[in-house]
């Protein structure tokens, strides 16, 4: 599997893999609250994409607990992600 170096979904975005974790704040919520977050992904050599994302959340939880996202992705549906819209002239 090959390391991503920048963000599948966000081309030029360094992937967790080279930044490291990330911080900030869920304004959406109330009280707002922290994140800290990792997020990257890897490519194996027929195209399917494994991703994870690692947070922790506070308040209201606390900065103990992790929360965990993974996914694998086959390589025909991650080619076609790989679109963007294009916009409308």
């Amino acid at each position: 599997m090959a390391t991503l170096q920048e963000d599948f979904w966000n081309p030029g975005l360094a992937s967790s893999h080279v930044s490291g974790w990330t911080n900030f704040v869920d304004a959406t919520v109330h009280p707002e609250a922290t994140v800290d977050a990792w997020v990257a992904q890897w490519e194996n050599e027929t195209g399917d994409l494994a991703w994870y994302y690692l947070s922790y959340r506070y308040p209201p939880g606390d900065r103990h607990t992790l929360a965990i996202k993974a996914g694998l992705i086959p390589a025909n549906m991650a080619k076609k992600m790989t679109k963007l819209p294009q916009p409308r002239k």
